[in-house]
């Protein structure tokens, strides 16, 4: 008997909103990390190890609207897997469910020149910025990705 297994763009965006969440609250989440192989490896400096391990935020303050408020228009770089996607900040819109202009509750929506970053959870990097973890998912609707930002309790 094969086992199915359907995972729905719905789900898949839902759990990239609790990690968020979770994050945004202060959950610790665990990092994975591998013993290096080699000698060769093992001897490679630390930076060079902590810039290859995944590493999620986890400060409530970097998920205000008002942090993002005088960003629009401006580039950002969505960084995974140590390789650097130029985008641009182009909307901050309310979600369905918040209030109007609510702090922790909105949608960032970026654009990219060239073809969109997959969906996934990236580290939003910009000079003078804390780099903040965002799931971004593909917004067609709007011509590019959107991450949501709900941290409404």
């Amino acid at each position: 008997m094969t086992r199915r297994t359907d995972v729905s763009r719905r789900s898949v965006i839902g759990a990239g909103a609790a990690g968020i969440a979770a994050t945004a609250v202060g959950i610790e989440i665990p990092q994975a990390s591998a013993a290096p192989t080699t000698a060769k490896a093992s001897a490679a400096p630390t930076t060079a190890k902590a810039a290859a391990a995944p590493s999620f935020t986890s400060s409530a303050a970097l998920y205000g609207r008002s942090r993002y408020a005088p960003l629009r228009r401006k580039g950002f770089s969505l960084v995974r897997g140590g390789k650097g996607t130029p985008v641009v900040l182009r909307e901050i819109a309310d979600i369905d469910g918040a209030a109007a202009g609510a702090e922790e509750a909105f949608r960032l929506t970026f654009t990219a020149k060239g073809a969109p970053p997959a969906q996934g959870t990236y580290s939003l990097r910009r000079s003078g910025f804390t780099p903040t973890s965002l799931f971004i998912a593909p917004d067609p609707e709007r011509g590019g990705v959107t991450a949501i930002i709900n941290s409404s309790r």
